[in-house]
């Protein structure tokens, strides 16, 4: 698992993107990432959704939702930034983190508070950032949380944020 974060982690720095690009930066001048980038951190996710306890068919719809609700603009880009995809990936693997660790006898309170205290601040750090750089991503995912919440409705059918 943590290969797997690291590699696609790899995958996301601005760096790696090539130099003078200006399709897909936002104003600030972040990168956006590619619509393969995207899917494949959309498959990443999956994997920490389940791993947090939801089942494999509310894990399916919540990234099923995201991806069909953030589609690639003309330029192959999606609306969030590099930065911010990979806060929120950080913060979900957090989050798996601690839910497992909370199931487990064996854990301590005190590193169950550390891990629960990190899963807080990468979420803070994760909303900050979306809310500031990427907005568009950050009202799909709170889509994508309502319909899992909600668990009725397949995905793709989300009432479109205001």
């Amino acid at each position: 698992m943590k290969l797997a974060l690291a590699a696609l982690l790899s995958l996301l720095p601005a760096q790696a993107m090539a130099a003078g690009e200006p399709a897909g930066k936002t104003a600030e001048g972040a990168q956006n990432l590619t619509a393969a980038e995207y899917h494949k951190g959309l498959r990443t996710l999956r994997g920490y959704l389940e791993k947090r306890g939801l089942d494999a068919e509310a894990s399916e719809r919540f990234v099923a939702v995201m991806a069909a609700e953030l589609p690639a603009a003309p330029g192959g880009r999606v609306d969030v930034t590099r930065d911010v995809f990979a806060a929120f990936l950080r913060y979900e693997a957090a989050w798996a983190r601690k839910t497992r660790d909370g199931k487990n006898a064996k854990i301590s309170p005190a590193r169950r508070a550390e891990e629960n205290a990190r899963a807080d601040r990468l979420k803070e750090k994760f909303r900050t950032e979306a809310l500031v750089t990427s907005p568009a991503f950050y009202r799909v995912f709170q889509a994508a949380v309502r319909d899992v919440r909600r668990g009725a409705r397949p995905a793709g059918k989300v009432k479109p944020p205001p």
